[in-house]
């Protein structure tokens, strides 16, 4: 459930309902197919040294943060996941960038006319899922394939694909 804090509502950023099995597929506990979060392969990442490819990106790197600035990635972990992909036109939430697929599971930042009518406050962090119209962010089938997760000493809001993203500390 989403908490309000300093006027901007948050899904928790620390719990997760999945468990990583030895092969790294996320289960969730109950059997249902989870929603992972995590970049999918080309999404670019805005680091100090310009946008790379999520596959690319070293622990060190210092990855460009909406609330710390530049902070060092400590950790970039690949696993094999089946997931809802979520294209996001460039047309959407008002930003210039190309086409960006996620999982809907991954959560971003939400500070437009969306916030107020889904959220009821001026910001949120929810699942790109909570955003789907069917036009301009819309849902593919599910479908299995590689995903990238970053890892901070705490959780940030990079931006990635043009868009925000809220990572995981």
């Amino acid at each position: 459930m989403a908490a309000q804090t300093d006027g901007m509502a948050q899904m928790s950023l620390h719990a997760s309902p999945f468990v990583r099995t030895g092969t790294g597929l996320l289960v969730h506990p109950a059997g249902r197919a989870p929603d992972p979060e995590g970049l999918c392969p080309g999404t670019g990442v805005m680091t100090m040294a310009g946008e790379r490819p999520v596959e690319d990106l070293l622990p060190g790197d210092r990855i460009v943060t909406r609330d710390r600035g530049a902070v060092p990635l400590a950790g970039l972990e690949r696993i094999s996941a089946q997931y809802v992909p979520v294209t996001v036109l460039a047309a959407a939430l008002n930003r210039q960038a190309a086409d960006t697929v996620l999982p809907a599971g991954q959560r971003i930042l939400v500070r437009d006319w969306r916030a107020l009518a889904l959220f009821g406050t001026a910001t949120a962090i929810a699942p790109i899922r909570r955003l789907i119209d069917g036009e301009f962010i819309a849902a593919g089938p599910r479908t299995g394939g590689d995903l990238w997760f970053l890892s901070f000493e705490r959780p940030h809001v990079i931006y990635a694909g043009g868009l925000e993203i809220a990572v995981r500390g």
